[in-house]
Parts: C-alpha cells; sequence; structure tokens
C-alpha cells in the first residue's frame, strides 16, 4: 500500500523538482503555485521580446532567413526565445499535472 506523504514527496521533489524544506503540504503547494506563476511570467515576457523584435525589425528584411548576415542574429534570437518559451509551457504543464495528482491522492493544492 502506498502511502499518501510519500507519494505526495515524490511527486513534489523528483517530478516538479521542487525543493522545498518544508514537509507541510501547504506550504508545499504555495511553492508549486509560485513555481506556475513564475513559469507563466517567464512566457509573457519571451512573448513580448519575440512580438518587441518583430516590431523593431526592418521590414524589407528577408523573413528568418539564415546565413553571413544580420538577419541570422534576428533569426536565432527568435528561435532561442520560442524555444524557452515552450520549455517554460511544458514545465507550467507538468506543474499542473503534480497538483491534478496531489488532488487524487486526495489532498488538496
Amino acid at each position: 500500500m502506498l502511502r499518501p506523504q510519500a507519494v505526495e514527496a515524490l511527486l513534489f521533489d523528483d517530478v516538479a523538482r521542487l525543493r522545498t524544506p518544508a514537509s507541510d503540504t501547504e506550504e508545499r503547494c504555495a511553492a508549486l503555485d509560485r513555481a506556475q506563476s513564475r513559469a507563466l511570467l517567464a512566457v509573457a515576457f519571451d512573448w513580448l521580446a519575440i512580438a518587441l523584435l518583430f516590431y523593431w525589425r526592418d521590414p524589407l528584411a528577408r523573413f528568418l532567413a539564415l546565413g553571413p548576415s544580420e538577419e541570422s542574429i534576428f533569426t536565432v534570437a527568435i528561435l532561442a526565445i520560442a524555444v524557452h518559451s515552450g520549455f517554460r509551457l511544458g514545465q507550467r504543464e507538468r506543474y499542473r499535472a503534480v497538483a491534478s495528482a496531489i488532488k487524487s491522492l486526495g489532498r488538496f493544492c
């Protein structure tokens, strides 16, 4: 039989990778909520950065071109920011899955 506290500790420590010293479920849930908020904030900043980069780009330049030109720097910057945004969206989804699993254990986050 599984102990709910042990499963909860595994979810927080190994799946969500939140290192909270507290063993209190409410404090861990608060840390999980803060992590979700930080991930969403990072995504918002990434999308804002992409929008600003497209706003300031030269309208006569080729779209997302790679080669020995300055358009390549723009392309690499857009791709790097988009990858980071996707990573943080995936991280937020993992946090939501952990919260859902904890709710299915009978505890509420």
